[in-house]
């Protein structure tokens, strides 16, 4: 049921709007609309009510009046026309939402929609509002050619918009307005060249640009309202010849100011989502993601003497988290999670090495500490400067019941012991990977005892956010971990990724999420 709200009241606006616009564009060419509007001029005529302009909205609506009254049929028909149309339309809507159609010309059907009448809102009154601002962020790294140009097109749709208004007459009032109306879009024009062109009011463009331009709005009403009140109280009979002169904006120039801005917001939409660059690109992610997934897979080993589960889930197409769990000889395995800095493709690239890294030299070193200090002389020699890898690395011997850790600057690992319950977090205190090409790293040796349970992390887990900003926390992961200590290690998992989800609500997933959970038997 509560799926069906939003579609009848999609539905039913839209069967609005679209009845709104036959009415307007069909009932003008009827006889019977004619018929109307000559018996309106005659009730004018006979009650001595002269002035053009203010009545303009009685003969609206005195003519659809008359037409609902004398064609009732035909307005039923028109009626129920819209509502198949909007029904039609919505159903079309939502059905490319839930397929994604990769040949539809739109990316994101629904996103596209927004952008667009967000648009026709800017072009039509000339404010920003969040949206309105946001595709503009599109041409902040483009060549200066390409601003120029958007600049331009920006500007030619807003003169455009302007040149619908019908100012006629030698009047100095109306002049004056004249002058108000076709200097009003400098206005957009100006804040949308600062965006384009100033580096630093960029990263807040969408706040000041609605503050701004809200303010410029305002301005303009008020200069507008002061005109008018000038040609009401300029002398007797002065209100009655400016409006016989003055043609107040009909519903047909309504029409087409939007019909404008609709016609370009839809260009602009259409541009963004079929430029080759943009689509070579995701076909490029596509197939990142798909190899990484390949790289990265779920972890679900059990022997006798352990349990190990473990997935990442990356926030974005490509993340830059690792997991990995290799059963080495004489009782050995080896367990790693790493987080690259940043959330970009770079971050996928540098993760994949780093697997490869830490398969191949596995075979080479079964040491934690020499195989973490060749890790990072392959990642410092083989990375940008800025970037660097957070890593945990740990060597269960089960013979020896000892658990060898390296903590190169990441989260703690956390044990719950099996004895009572407590949970410790191990850190070595060491920098993370590719910081220092000649770094060193020491090693934790923990007991781990039958029922022990190590959880090895992301900071993308602990840091899960809901809407005011609070973290979920590592204190409310080991109260989880606490409460399910006694369960399977794929449930202990998967209880402590609902209790993070429950926490972040319905807030995005900021960061890439890894989880491997360790229990021995």
């Amino acid at each position: 049921m509560n799926r069906r709200i939003p579609y009848i009241l999609q539905t039913a606006l839209l069967s609005l709007l679209v009845f709104i616009a036959l009415m307007v564009l069909y009932m003008p060419q009827t006889e019977v609309y004619a018929e109307a509007a000559e018996k309106f001029e005659r009730y004018m005529e006979e009650s001595g009510n002269s002035a053009h302009g203010a009545r303009e909205s009685m003969r609206i609506g005195f003519i659809y009046g008359y037409l609902v009254v004398r064609e009732s049929l035909t307005v039923f028909v028109l009626l129920g026309i819209s509502i198949l149309a909007a029904a039609g339309l919505v159903s079309l809507y939502h059905s490319l939402q839930r397929r994604h159609a990769k040949n539809f010309p739109l990316a994101n059907p629904g996103d596209s929609l927004k952008n667009i009448l967000s648009h026709v809102v800017l072009f039509s009154f000339g404010i920003f509002n969040r949206r309105a601002a946001e595709p503009l962020r599109y041409f902040f790294d483009r060549s200066a050619r390409v601003k120029v140009l958007a600049l331009l097109a920006y500007a030619l749709i807003f003169f455009s918009i302007t040149l619908v208004y019908d100012l006629p007459g030698d009047s100095p009032f109306l002049q004056r307005y004249r002058l108000v109306v076709l200097v009003w879009p400098l206005y957009p024009v100006s804040l949308i060249t600062l965006a384009f062109f100033i580096e630093p009011l960029q990263r807040r463009s969408t706040r000041w640009l609605f503050w701004l331009s809200l303010s410029g709005l305002i301005v303009y009403f008020i200069v507008s309202a002061a005109l008018g009140a000038q040609i009401g109280v300029s002398g007797p009979g002065a209100a009655e010849r400016a409006f016989e002169e003055f043609q107040i904006l009909n519903v047909k120039d309504l029409f087409t100011t939007l019909l404008i801005a609709l016609a370009f917001s839809f260009y602009i939409e259409l541009m963004k989502s079929t430029i080759v660059d943009k689509t070579r690109m995701e076909a490029e992610i596509r197939v990142a993601q798909r190899i990484q997934s390949e790289l990265i897979p779920e972890i679900a080993v059990r022997t006798e003497q352990y349990e190990i589960f473990g997935k990442a889930d990356p926030a974005r197409e490509v993340g830059g988290d690792l997991i990995d769990a290799v059963q080495l000889s004489g009782g050995k395995t080896a367990v790693a999670v790493a987080d690259v800095s940043g959330h970009s493709v770079g971050s996928g690239l540098l993760m994949s090495m780093l697997k490869t890294a830490f398969r191949t030299e596995l075979a080479y070193f079964r040491d934690p500490k020499t195989l973490a200090e060749s890790l990072n002389r392959t990642i410092a020699g083989n990375k940008t400067r800025n970037m660097f890898i957070s890593f945990l690395l740990g060597i269960v011997d089960t013979e020896e019941q000892v658990f060898s850790l390296v903590n190169c600057g990441h989260p703690p690992l956390l044990r719950v012991s099996s004895s009572d319950g407590a949970i410790t977090q191990y850190r070595t205190g060491d920098p993370a990977l590719g910081l220092l090409h000649s770094a060193t790293f020491s090693v934790r040796e923990i007991p781990c005892q039958p029922g022990d349970v190590f959880v090895l992390f992301s900071d993308g887990l602990a840091e899960s956010a809901k809407s005011t900003g609070e973290e979920w926390g590592v204190e409310r992961l080991e109260e989880t971990l606490r409460e399910h200590r006694y369960a399977s290690a794929q449930d202990i998992h998967d209880a402590i990724l609902h209790a993070a989800g429950t926490f972040r609500g319905d807030m995005p997933q900021r960061d890439d999420v890894t989880l491997l959970v360790l229990r021995m038997l």
